[in-house]
């Protein structure tokens, strides 16, 4: 819970970052080892979803991309956020 709260505070540019930071981790770590609460994932996207698009530069959609590769189900973006990070 403590997470979700702090999440809420966080730049848009920050928000990229640790997106791509935990879908790293979670690729790179063997079995189950990490385990990462749906909830703080769904936090982090509806935070991503709910910033103006113009505040991210191109390596910050990059990075939602990569995260939306590596985490498939569990990190799904909107389409405008994807065609955002296409481009």
């Amino acid at each position: 819970d403590h997470v979700l709260r702090v999440v809420g505070d966080f730049e848009p540019q920050a928000l990229a970052n640790t997106v791509w930071a935990i879908a790293m981790l979670m690729n790179n770590i063997e079995g189950d080892k990490i385990t990462i609460d749906q909830d703080v994932l769904d936090q982090l996207l509806h935070q991503l979803e709910a910033t103006k698009f113009s505040t991210l530069e191109e390596q910050h959609f990059q990075q939602i991309f990569q995260a939306h590769h590596l985490l498939g189900d569990r990190f799904k973006p909107s389409a405008a956020l994807l065609d955002q990070a296409r481009e």
